[in-house]
Formats: C-alpha cells, sequence, structure tokens
C-alpha cells in the first residue's frame, strides 16, 4: 500500500486503486488505537465508515465485512489492509528513545561489579535469554517453575537465583490456564498459593503495542524477572523477518530487566540437525541478540513424570554449561523438577547426551565394563571414550586412573566412583 501523511491523519492506496483514509486519532492506554475509517472505492463512492478501535480486531473485521459487503470482495482484503494501517499508525507515533550521543573515555571508567546473574549461569541479570524447544516439552512449566523459584530466592535444580518480583507476560493461554498451572507449582514446591510477587498479565496485542504500558509497570514495579511467553505472538511479526527481530529483541533490551523468552524452535528437516544443534524457529538475530540460549528437550516420558535434558547452547558471560538433566513430575495436582543424573536409565539412550554423559549413563546402567565394550556399544572413537574418562575423572564421577581394576582376563575394567 502506499501511504501518505494528512494533514488530520493517514491515507492509503490499494493496488486496486481503493483508498482507505484514517483520520482522528487517539491513543490509550497498552496500545489502544481509536479513529475514524473510511474506505472508498477507485472512482471515489464510500464503502464504509466507522469510528473503530484499530487495535481490537474485531473492529477490524467488522469494517472489513461492511466494505466486502458492498463490493464483493473478500472481507479478509479489506482486513489485511485495516491491519497493515494499523502497523504502519504504531511505527509512525511510537516513541522514540535516542540514546545520549556522549562518548566517554574509558580509562577514566570505574571498573564494574562481576556480571550477576539473576539465575546462576543461565539468566544474566538486566539481559535477555531465550529458551527454546519443540512444542510439548513443558517450556512454559519449566519458565514457571524458574519464576517461582526467584520470587522465594530457592535455587533452581541447583543454580541459585537474585529473589526479585516476576511479570508473567501471556501472550498464548489465559489466566485461568495459568493459574492452574502456578498452583500445581507452588503446591509441588509444598506451598499452599503461588508466591507473593508472581505477576501475571494476558496480552493479546503484540509486545510493542503494549510496551508503554508494560515499561511503566516495571518502573514502579522493578520486577527481577519478566517472561515472555512466547516469543512470537509477542513479536506479531513473520519469524523469519531478521528487521522484525531485531527490533522486537531492542524493544526488550531497553527494558534493561532480566528477561526470559519463551520460544518454538525449527522443524527438522530430513537428514538435518540433531535436536541438540536446532535453534529457535525464524530470524537467526533471536540468538545473536540475547546474552543465554537455552533448549528444553524431552527424552523420556510416561504417566506422571517426564525426563528432560536442559541445554544451555549460548552463554555470553562464562562457558556453557554441561547438559542438565531433570524429571518433571506430575501427581495430584501437583508439580515438581527434580535433577536427574546421566546414569539414570531414562537418558540412556537420549541422543542429547555428550560423550561424558553417554559414557556415564551406560556404566551407571550396566556397571564396570572394558573400553572395547563401551567402543562397540556406544558406537565411539576409542579417543572420544578416552576423553570421556578424563571429563569423569575430572569430575569426580571415576576413580583415577591408578585405581582402574582388572577382570580375569586381565582387561581393564571402568566404572564410576562409589557415591
Amino acid at each position: 500500500m502506499e501511504h501518505e501523511l494528512l494533514d488530520d491523519g493517514h491515507q492509503w492506496r490499494l493496488d486496486s486503486g481503493a483508498v482507505l483514509q484514517v483520520r482522528a486519532l487517539k491513543w490509550g492506554e497498552g496500545g489502544k488505537v481509536v479513529g475514524d475509517v473510511s474506505i472508498l472505492s477507485p472512482i471515489g463512492l464510500s464503502l464504509a465508515a466507522a469510528t473503530i478501535e484499530l487495535s481490537d480486531p474485531r473492529h477490524r473485521y467488522a469494517v472489513g465485512k461492511d466494505a466486502g459487503s458492498r463490493n464483493g470482495n473478500d472481507p479478509n482484503i479489506w482486513n489485511d489492509a485495516l491491519l497493515g494501517a494499523y502497523t504502519g499508525i504504531l511505527t509512525a507515533h511510537r516513541e522514540v528513545v535516542v540514546d545520549p550521543f556522549d562518548p566517554i573515555d574509558m580509562a577514566s571508567e570505574p571498573l564494574p561489579e562481576p556480571q550477576r546473574w539473576t539465575l546462576e549461569r543461565l539468566l544474566p541479570e538486566g539481559l535477555p535469554t531465550e529458551m527454546h524447544g519443540d512444542s510439548g516439552v513443558a517450556k512454559s512449566t519449566v519458565a514457571s517453575i524458574i519464576g517461582c523459584c526467584i520470587a522465594l530466592g530457592s535455587p533452581f535444580l541447583g543454580h541459585k537465583t537474585i529473589p526479585g518480583k516476576i511479570l508473567y507476560l501471556d501472550f498464548e493461554l489465559n489466566r485461568e490456564i495459568t493459574a492452574r498451572r502456578l498452583h500445581a507449582v507452588a503446591a509441588g514446591m509444598e506451598l499452599d498459593a503461588p508466591p507473593k510477587g508472581f505477576f501475571y498479565q494476558t496480552l493479546h496485542q503484540n509486545l510493542t503495542t503494549a510496551f508503554d504500558a508494560v515499561r511503566r509497570w516495571c518502573e514502579n514495579n522493578n520486577p527481577g524477572l519478566v517472561i515472555v511467553d512466547s516469543f512470537g505472538p509477542a513479536s506479531g511479526s513473520d519469524p523469519l523477518d531478521h528487521k522484525a527481530a531485531i527490533e522486537m529483541l531492542n524493544v526488550v533490551r531497553s527494558l534493561g530487566l532480566t528477561v526470559l523468552m519463551v520460544d518454538h524452535q525449527a522443524k527438522p528437516a530430513a537428514g538435518g540437525l540433531s535436536y541438540g544443534q536446532r535453534r529457535a524457529f525464524g530470524s537467526s538475530y533471536k540468538q545473536h541478540l540475547v546474552r543465554s540460549a537455552i533448549q528444553v528437550e524431552k527424552v523420556a516420558g510416561r504417566e506422571g513424570k517426564i525426563s528432560l535434558v536442559i541445554r544451555q547452547q549460548k552463554s555470553n558471560f562464562s562457558h556453557a554449561l554441561d547438559d542438565v538433566p531433570a524429571h518433571l513430575h506430575f501427581d495430584q495436582g501437583r508439580i515438581w523438577l527434580s535433577p536427574a543424573k546421566a546414569s539414570d536409565p531414562e537418558f540412556l539412550n537420549s541422543a542429547s547426551l555428550n560423550a561424558k554423559q553417554k559414557v556415564e549413563a551406560f556404566l551407571g546402567t550396566n556397571g564396570p565394563s572394558t573400553i572395547e565394550t563401551l567402543i562397540e556399544e556406544l558406537k565411539m572413537k576409542r579417543q572420544t571414550v578416552s576423553n570421556a574418562f578424563s571429563g569423569l575423572r575430572k569430575s569426580g564421577r571415576m576413580p583415577p586412573a591408578t585405581e582402574t581394576k582388572k577382570d580375569e582376563q586381565g582387561h581393564l575394567l571402568y566404572e564410576l566412583s562409589q557415591q
């Protein structure tokens, strides 16, 4: 659509020659936009005219339906045009915050404190993190548990947290469903109700539209963590659009808070990447512009329990964590997450485990084994298995090499340390 700025509004000329005008704009909280809408045919006949809330898709569709009834076009054609107009109006009127250009001499800049972590090694304080995985792997539940741990100042799977308020921005579900989940998580933590300071808001418009209201709330309440669930509807744009992804991340970064963005990941192509190599679906800038990237993988499941691997794919301020295995339990209205070991049988055949974890899982399940057995059963090279032994010894999971026992034939038997 060809856009023209009018003295009292905006005008768009469609490819068909029809004209869409929006005048007398009024702005409300949370991105609410009201205006006088007129749709004219290519020869200037009025097809529709109404004062509507442009930010409400139901209002846009009603005007589109009215215009379609007069010229026989599909109402969705007009609905799409109105959505484009609304998006254009937001872009034209959005408050632009320009950072002051005042370079400093870094020689006089004092040494800052070390980087703090809202969640140790996983969520760097004041910066965005994204967490992705396939549909149905309990990403939102994991995010809710992380939020409850931070609200309480309790560890998450052994990792320390900085206590603070939580703001959960939900772009997918509703208050009732989320309350049900949070009460179950609270019960799993032996609480009577979700922790105090866990705030929730359902949003039906994109984050950019609601940003002024979100920012004001954050300025007044200073949450320790903002959870955005999920990136796609929060962005409201084509996930493959680099420009839209960059704009969304810039909006998130401008909050200056710790933000955890839940996201979906790309579906596997035939013969393509393994699960652990896959990234969030869409623009690569989703990963470029966050400071920590986490993947959640479901490796096993049965009634009342699923086994997960929480994998850090990117960390700007520390070495990426080793994969974190965990069990998510569901029982009689309770949900809780418990630490797991790579040697637990659920993880034995998981393609998600690295070589060290696969060797640990095999030895934990099968007991003392020769290196030849490990090479054959795990389909690994001898050097890979030897490197895994070194890693397990460094972490205390295997005895020193000098204490390795032998079988009756004199073959070295490798085993895990007794704990």
